[in-house]
């Protein structure tokens, strides 16, 4: 019987395709041309629910950026149908910053995150933080531009 090659192992795994389609190879660091160093990153899952009934918030448009350089987005992303987005790699700094008492830099990458979505006002979450190898969960509930009784 000849050995042939599994269909499956020529189909990228869904995290390069993540990695492919919504982080930038060429990203620099706010306010410099300097790459990011992406040998230390955190993780965000975002969840966006409505403030009314706490009901999903599906196809709501999510805006990451770094805090100090909000004009220049880092990725864009739709929330799916549970209006929970796919869990993302976001740069953050060693985590020795974070062990050290004595050290000054800061621990943890601030980022922003702008939800807008069909039929509700944008909401702006302004220093999301990320340690390096930890999950950060970012909860956001965006209020309907119009309420109706039932």
């Amino acid at each position: 019987m000849s050995e042939n090659k599994s269909y499956f192992s020529s189909i990228p795994s869904p995290s390069e395709i993540i990695k492919t389609q919504e982080t930038p190879t060429d990203a620099a660091a706010p306010g410099t041309n300097e790459p990011i160093d992406t040998q230390y990153a955190g993780s965000l899952k975002i969840s966006v629910v409505s403030s009314i009934d706490l009901t999903p918030v599906a196809n709501a448009t999510v805006v990451i950026s770094y805090t100090g350089d909000p004009e220049s987005p880092l990725m864009t992303m739709m929330t799916d149908s549970s209006g929970q987005t796919r869990t993302v790699e976001l740069p953050a700094p060693p985590l020795d910053y974070s062990l050290d008492p004595e050290q000054l830099s800061q621990p943890y990458s601030e980022h922003n995150i702008q939800v807008t979505a069909e039929g509700y006002e944008p909401v702006l979450v302004s220093g999301t933080e990320i340690l390096p190898n930890e999950l950060a969960l970012q909860n956001i509930r965006m209020n309907p531009l119009t309420v109706t009784e039932e």
